[in-house]
């Protein structure tokens, strides 16, 4: 069982204050007065107007009208696993935190070509772990060099705020997380810094995964296609790729 995670943070009682109408130079809106009328679609009605009573129907008509509207409204269309995907374990298993994990550290090339769009994918499994185990996989704002008070950890790069990339700072300004509790109730802890799938600004696109996909001629994704959020998500599901060819995972 892999469970991702994106840590994010809110502040209670925003919409209470003054909140900006433009991030990052997009419009946004913070007040639900602006939003205007609008009517939910039923959960449990299909597209056609038909009541779903069964798991049956659930499965196989509800449930993928949800996850197409998802696609097209919100994180939008996403290719598949490409078929040259290919994962080169660099470290099979090294101890760490005074002998209580064990380290492995995976780049998941999503191309297969050694300089195509590639990630850094850093595992920690418990050291006195009996059979496979169940783990949390971690997106990072931060290089996994700089997350983790591990020296052994592969340095990396980062893109910084003059959109260029650098090598990863010794410590990341969120601070070191601390995962000895996952790893002491028998977790896993695995790390991907979120830049090496695609850089978020404005033009990152050119430097990510969605580049790849890019039609001939075009330098912008479709409407309905995948932002940068979505392109994360499709780099966590190369991560769930891996982890299915990994014994040690459950």
């Amino acid at each position: 069982m892999v469970i991702p995670a994106l840590l994010i943070s809110f502040t209670a009682g925003a919409q209470e204050r003054n909140v900006p109408d433009t991030v990052a130079g997009i419009p946004v809106n913070y007040d639900p007065a602006c939003i205007g009328e609008y009517t939910l679609p039923g959960l449990l009605v299909t597209g056609s107007g038909e009541k779903v009573h069964s798991a049956e129907a659930w499965m196989q008509m509800r449930r993928a009208e949800i996850l197409e509207l998802f696609r097209e409204y919100q994180f939008g269309h996403a290719p598949g696993r490409p078929e040259d995907l290919r994962f080169e374990v660099f470290e099979e298993g090294a101890s760490a935190f005074d002998g209580k994990a064990l380290r492995r550290q995976v780049t998941v090339y999503f191309t297969g070509e050694e300089e195509g769009p590639k990630m850094d994918l850093l595992v920690y499994l418990p050291a006195n772990r009996q059979g496979p185990v169940p783990l949390l996989l971690y997106l990072s704002f931060a290089a996994n060099w700089s997350m983790f008070d591990d020296p052994g950890i592969k340095r990396g790069m980062v893109w910084n705020r003059d959109q260029e990339k650098v090598p990863a700072p010794e410590r990341s300004p969120f601070g070191r997380f601390d995962i000895m509790p996952f790893l002491e109730s028998g977790f896993g802890f695995a790390s991907v810094y979120y830049g090496d799938i695609e850089p978020d600004f404005a033009e990152g696109i050119r430097y990510g995964i969605r580049s790849v996909y890019l039609e001939p001629g075009r330098e912008r994704t479709a409407d309905n296609a995948w932002g940068a959020i979505g392109a994360w998500a499709w780099g966590l599901s190369r991560a769930m790729d891996y982890f299915e060819t990994d014994p040690d995972v459950q």
